[in-house]
């Protein structure tokens, strides 16, 4: 899941393929760049079946102004939210945007960024 994600996020120019796991990115990376969090398998309430697995896109740039963080929001909703995406072993799968937790700083960084919310179904097996 995480290749595809990987791939889907890139195809967003404005990241110029700055995409990076969480606490991997370099001191210093050139802005605007994004970190993609996998949160995992969550047991489904009521469906003993259900799963659902959880991830965050963030998007950090400099501190100037949340006007391009906004767009590129815009841009990582667009570019995941119910598109179909393929993992390499051909299982096929559909984010559904769940929320944005806006302007937010990371003062260790000094960097501004937002956390863009999906989930993903799938099934447990019985």
């Amino acid at each position: 899941m995480r290749k595809a994600l990987y791939a889907q996020v890139n195809t967003i120019t404005d990241f110029g393929s700055r995409i990076y796991s969480v606490n991997m990115a370099p001191d210093g990376t050139t802005t605007p760049y994004a970190v993609i969090k996998i949160y995992g398998d969550d047991e489904v309430p009521y469906n003993r079946c259900g799963s659902m697995d959880s991830f965050s896109v963030f998007i950090y740039d400099s501190p100037n102004s949340y006007l391009d963080i906004d767009g590129l929001e815009k841009d990582v909703r667009e570019a995941l939210d119910g598109v179909e995406l393929t993992t390499d072993d051909g299982n096929k799968f559909i984010p559904d945007y769940v929320k944005t937790l806006k302007d937010a700083y990371d003062s260790d960084r000094n960097l501004v960024y937002h956390s863009v919310d999906f989930d993903v179904a799938g099934a447990r097996p019985t």
